[in-house]
C-alpha cells in the first residue's frame, strides 16, 4: 500500500491520538472530549470544521484544487 508521505510525517501523532481515545472512552452522543480533540486537530491541519453535528459529531471539509 502506498501511503502519502505527508501522512507518514504525522503517523506518530495519529497513533498517540488513537491510544488517547481508547484510554478515555465516552458514551455515544456524549463524546465531548473526543469531538473537541478531533476538531482542534482538523483545524490545526487547515480544514474548515463544523461541530455539533448530530449532537457531538465533527465534520472536516478538505477542498481540492
Amino acid at each position: 500500500m502506498n501511503i502519502n508521505p505527508e501522512i507518514l510525517k504525522i503517523k506518530k501523532t495519529i497513533i498517540q491520538t488513537r491510544r488517547d481515545f481508547h484510554k478515555h472512552p465516552e458514551l455515544s452522543f456524549q463524546e465531548k472530549r473526543t469531538s473537541k480533540i478531533v476538531a482542534e486537530k482538523l483545524i490545526h491541519y487547515g480544514l474548515k470544521v463544523s461541530k455539533n453535528i448530530g449532537k457531538t459529531g465533527v465534520v472536516g471539509i478538505l477542498k481540492g484544487n
